[in-house]
């Protein structure tokens, strides 16, 4: 299996880790009754487009109605998706939002130079300091990191200065594969360089704990930059997301 193969499996089974599922022959439903604010984690996914494509989404849109949410439907990576099976959408009533985002992998050592005083620590369990680097009002966000920070393939990051919660970030490690994800620098605290010296402590934190292969994407000119700057390199694979 190719690395972007791996990349869109790892992408597709991502939302299992704060999501209940339910397979269909069309392909999986994720939902979560605790948190129906998050679109990650109340959304559908096609995986196999030989089917009465009308009835799927049907059945994608009574499943969500059943929940009181409203129905949403991912890029699931597979061939027809773009062509196929979003004009379908579009016809029975679906919007849509077109994702340009960029994949990245992280190939060579970090160009930057840490901030004096910053510290990563990892924690296990949602508490205040996330709370307020995220802000009370993401409620949806803060549901999906309480699901994960107690696993243990999910390692949540939260950069100190002098003490001081700044920022957070997280790393999802499974078969061969890490993924970056909430990379977050409180609002206060931005423009001070702790994105770039949060981003320099997860690649060398990575690097101490896992061989796999460190990946991200974007679609962030001023993220990337920083992505770049600490080793990421970008993929020659640019999948039409939407």
């Amino acid at each position: 299996m190719s690395l972007p193969e791996e990349i869109a499996r790892f992408e597709n089974n991502w939302p299992r880790s704060f999501a209940s599922v339910v397979e269909r022959n069309y392909g999986w439903l994720f939902y979560n009754r605790d948190n129906l604010e998050s679109h990650d984690s109340n959304h559908a996914i096609f995986l196999n487009l030989e089917v009465d494509l009308d009835a799927a989404i049907a059945n994608v849109c009574v499943f969500y109605e059943d929940l009181g949410v409203r129905p949403r439907v991912y890029h699931g990576f597979i061939p027809g998706a773009f062509e196929i099976l979003l004009p379908r959408l579009l016809a029975l009533g679906f919007r849509s939002e077109l994702l340009d985002e960029q994949y990245f992998t992280w190939t060579k050592s970090s160009d930057i130079e840490p901030v004096r005083g910053f510290e990563l620590r990892r924690i296990r369990s949602l508490n205040q300091e996330v709370i307020d680097i995220i802000g009370p009002e993401e409620t949806w966000t803060l549901g999906v990191i309480k699901r994960q920070a107690s696993r243990p393939d999910c390692h949540l990051l939260v950069g100190y200065v002098d003490g001081v919660a700044v920022g957070l970030a997280q790393i999802d490690l499974v078969d061969g594969l890490s993924r970056v994800d909430g990379v977050t620098i409180q609002p206060k605290h931005r423009r001070q360089g702790y994105g770039r010296a949060l981003m320099h402590g997860l690649v060398h934190y990575h690097r101490e704990i896992s061989n796999n292969v460190l990946y991200l994407y974007s679609s962030n000119p001023s993220a990337v930059r920083i992505y770049t700057e600490v080793g990421f390199t970008k993929l020659d694979w640019a999948p039409r997301k939407w």
